[in-house]
Order: structure tokens, then sequence, then C-alpha cells
């Protein structure tokens, strides 16, 4: 089953994908590789639909479309703070096919600045807290979680899982 389309754009928060102990891997892998040093560069997101996640990726997390390669597949890049969104039509990838969101499923995160005012911009939107699970407008919010920085979880068009937080 796939997550149906979601709607218009709306201005959100300033918003950086987080990179969960980066710092000290780094430091580890230079220590055990002899490698000077190892950062994050982009996260790829398998999609089916470029419009539609192009849509999406812009208009939800306000993301700019930076310019890509012209690779042999269809696809699309965003810029994110010092980090990259790479968006892939792989029509064979491995897409999830639950409608639901599970919080230890594959996913990824973007860090926010103001995680209140983000989540605003999101109900705004059409987000909800109250959705049923597998509506494709679910919002699962932990404020207090085990994590020590507030959470919260939406699924995309094609039901890749994301996280937004306020780490600091």
């Amino acid at each position: 089953m796939r997550c149906p389309s979601i709607g218009p754009r709306c201005g959100t928060a300033d918003i950086r994908v987080i990179i969960h102990r980066a710092r000290s891997l780094s430091e580890r892998h230079r220590n055990e590789c002899g490698v000077s040093s190892m950062m994050l560069h982009h996260v790829s997101i398998v999609v089916t639909d470029i419009d539609r996640s192009v849509a999406f990726y812009r208009d939800v997390f306000d993301l700019e479309q930076i310019e890509r390669p012209a690779f042999s597949t269809v696809g699309a890049w965003f810029a994110c703070g010092a980090l990259q969104v790479h968006l892939i039509v792989h029509p064979t990838g491995t897409f999830r096919r639950a409608a639901t969101i599970d919080t230890a499923d594959g996913h990824f995160a973007f860090r926010t600045d103001d995680f209140d005012g983000c989540i605003r911009g999101l109900i705004a939107k059409g987000f909800r807290e109250d959705a049923p699970e597998g509506d494709p407008w679910r919002l699962r919010l932990r404020r207090d979680g085990p994590a020590g920085f507030p959470q919260a979880y939406l699924l995309d068009p094609d039901c890749n899982i994301v996280e937004i937080n306020g780490a600091l």
C-alpha cells in the first residue's frame, strides 16, 4: 500500500538533518581505519513518483531544490543545511509496505531549532496527532521520550518514516 500525496506548501521552521553521535563515530572511525575524517554527506530516499515527492519535501520541510547531475536515473536533490537529501526513483528499490509509523523501523531525522513552531507548521498543513494509524496525515509526537529531546514522526508519500526533532 502506498501513501497518498500530501497537501499544499506552507513555510516551516529551519530544519536540518541530525547526525546522532556523529562526532564520536567519526573519531572512532579515524582511530580504527586511519581515515582522517568521516562525515555524512547526504541521505538517499527511494521514491516512486518524483513530482509528488519533490512537492512533499519542498512544501512540508521547505527544502531548497539544488542542481543534480544528469544521472541515468530520475531523481532530485535538496539542500539541507550543510547536508543534502537525495530522492531517487527506483521502482525495484526497497519500500516499506506498511502505512504505519513504526519508530523502530528505518528512518532519518531532521533537527529543528524551533520544534514547537515546526509542529504548528505541520498541523497547519493538515498533519494531526489524532489521525488514525495508516492515515497519511498522522503525526506521532514524543515530547518527553527516552531520547531526551522532543521527537515527531510522519510518513512521506512512499511511506518512508521521517523524524523531526529538537535535539541540541
